[in-house]
């Protein structure tokens, strides 16, 4: 071979081995690269085999993967009872349709005040939102469950909150009486001359009406519903215009009022507290004898509160009895002390009865003779300050004989009415925050685990309490020391986890396979590149000396 044949072929030589050379590089950066991939399926599917998820135990024997949908919607398998999920500070997360719901009642998610026309707002929203029907928000507003209002603990840890009073917890039983006008209650007995005078006549002596603590006039007495009573503070205030009226005087005006709301006096055909609460005979003797005891604290001489009026003119007799009577659960008879030196109205003196009080009486002494009057939950005092009527008492269930138009009462419209008032209320309370994320259950349960959520659920004391889901207990079946939520192995993931590692491990085995059988091809064409190339260059070095050598 020539010199100049085997120069050339020499540097094809090499250039081919370079390249060889290079791509058994690249095979083996190939090699690494798979061997990593290997190292870290390994090692996924080492922590898949320590997954875990959280289950739904409510009953302590049936578990079911933890959802959004099985903490806030009211069914058998929440005992229909809210589980919130909330946050640090105690404020409500709610998805895209219930926050649709609470922004009508609070836009920015702030707390807001509690109130009747709040939380039927709120459940029409429910409707729109899809999450009731239109016949259940018909049953919703008028049931018992309405009448209960929950006053949830803030924070993780915190203690209960005092209850606070709140004549709101009367709107089931006041939604009975929404058509019932204390106008048609009095038919009869109540007359009044112009719409605009701020009184009406019973029995020739002038009755005022106050209500939130704004005098009525005679047009808005007229429109006064014995709901509008139930659910704000209303106060009347009767005006005792004979000298001769004095302590021994017997309110009529409000013992009438008490016969005929509570079916006593058979000249009144209208609605009664009898057709509400007279579930059976035991509650119907029950009220019987309640309207006795309320009508002895508040229409009898021996029971009625004496406040000297001394020289006040009328005006100012009349509002001192109307706040002086909010504090007793009894007649507030303002007494003028020296008539004869008084002229024209200014002499006469008042007497004043606060009809929240008169009703959480009545309704307070049923629930006595109802329950056995030697039961300590609840009293009636004169003071208000130290009596405890089921009117303050906020988790109060009033029993109904049956719903609007005669219809039974069915336990699960009862049980999801309370869910939802238990809802509106916490939301009012302690604001609410939108989380289009929370239906996914991942998300849900990393939220949980890290302590971003809690959960907070009503205990049997009638309070909310946050605890995070390790700790949350059911209120049915279970003891303090077993968790509703409880972590188990995820069986499904780890089964997803090996179905996985077993197909990317064949997948990546198999690239190996074939990486090996490239590098080993690789090998062999350099072991037989290196040969020729040991040959050529061998070939060319003699050639060469066989050169010099002819020219010496």
């Amino acid at each position: 071979m020539g010199l100049a044949a085997s120069q050339a072929r020499f540097l094809a030589l090499t250039a081919r081995k370079a390249d060889c050379e290079f791509q058994s590089m690249k095979v083996a950066q190939q090699k690494l690269s798979v061997t990593r991939e290997l190292s870290e399926i390994s090692e996924e599917y080492k922590n898949a085999m320590n997954a875990t998820k959280l289950v739904w135990n409510f009953d302590g024997e049936s578990s079911y993967d933890l959802s959004y949908g099985i903490l806030m919607t009211p069914t058998i398998m929440n005992n229909f009872d809210p589980y919130l999920v909330t946050t640090r500070t105690g404020a409500v997360v709610l998805n895209s349709q219930l926050a649709s719901a609470a922004a009508i009642i609070s836009p920015s998610g702030a707390p807001v005040a509690r109130s009747t026309d709040n939380y039927r707002k709120f459940i029409e929203q429910l409707v729109v939102a899809g999450l009731i029907g239109e016949n259940l928000r018909d049953e919703i507003i008028k049931k018992d469950v309405t009448n209960k209002e929950y006053s949830p603990n803030v924070g993780y840890g915190a203690k209960p909150k005092d209850k606070d009073v709140d004549s709101s917890n009367l709107i089931g039983l006041a939604y009975r009486f929404k058509d019932v006008k204390l106008d048609d209650v009095m038919s009869g007995f109540i007359t009044s001359g112009n719409d605009a005078d701020e009184y009406v006549t019973y029995d020739d002596k002038k009755v005022y009406i106050y209500k939130n603590n704004q005098k009525l006039s005679a047009k808005d007495i007229k429109e006064l519903t014995v709901q509008d009573i139930l659910n704000n503070n209303v106060v009347v205030v009767t005006e005792l215009a004979d000298e001769s009226e004095t302590a021994a005087y017997n309110n009529d005006f409000v013992e009438t009022l008490l016969n005929r709301l509570v079916g006593q006096d058979a000249s009144y055909t209208g609605k009664t507290f009898e057709d509400v609460l007279g579930t059976d005979a035991v509650a119907k003797q029950a009220l019987t004898q309640a309207l006795f005891e309320t009508q002895q604290d508040f229409c009898t001489s021996t029971n009625v509160v004496e406040k000297s009026g001394g020289k006040l003119r009328l005006d100012s007799r009349l509002e001192e009895a109307r706040k002086e009577a909010k504090d007793y659960n009894a007649s507030v008879w303002y007494k003028v002390d020296s008539p004869l030196k008084l002229k024209g109205e200014n002499k006469h003196s008042v007497i004043a009865v606060d009809l929240n009080n008169l009703f959480g009486s009545l309704l307070t002494y049923m629930d006595l003779f109802m329950n056995g009057f030697t039961a300590e939950d609840y009293k009636v005092n004169q003071k208000k300050s130290v009596s405890n009527l089921v009117t303050d008492d906020l988790a109060y269930e009033y029993l109904f004989t049956q719903g609007e138009g005669g219809s039974e009462l069915s336990n699960e419209i009862l049980m999801k009415s309370d869910f939802y008032m238990k809802l509106f209320n916490n939301i009012c309370i302690n604001g609410w925050v939108k989380n289009d994320d929370v239906d996914n259950n991942k998300y849900l349960e990393q939220m949980l685990k890290n302590g971003t959520f809690f959960l907070s659920s009503i205990a049997p004391d009638g309070y909310f309490y946050q605890e995070r889901y390790n700790e949350h207990s059911s209120a049915i079946g279970l003891n303090d020391e077993t968790s509703i939520v409880i972590e188990v192995k995820d069986e499904d993931a780890i089964a997803q986890a090996e179905a996985e590692f077993s197909a990317k491990k064949i997948k990546l085995t198999y690239k190996e396979d074939k990486l090996d059988i490239e590098m080993k091809n690789l090998d062999a064409e350099i072991s037989s590149i290196t040969t020729e190339y040991d040959s050529v260059k061998n070939l060319i070095s003699k050639n060469v000396e066989k050169v010099f050598t002819m020219f010496q």
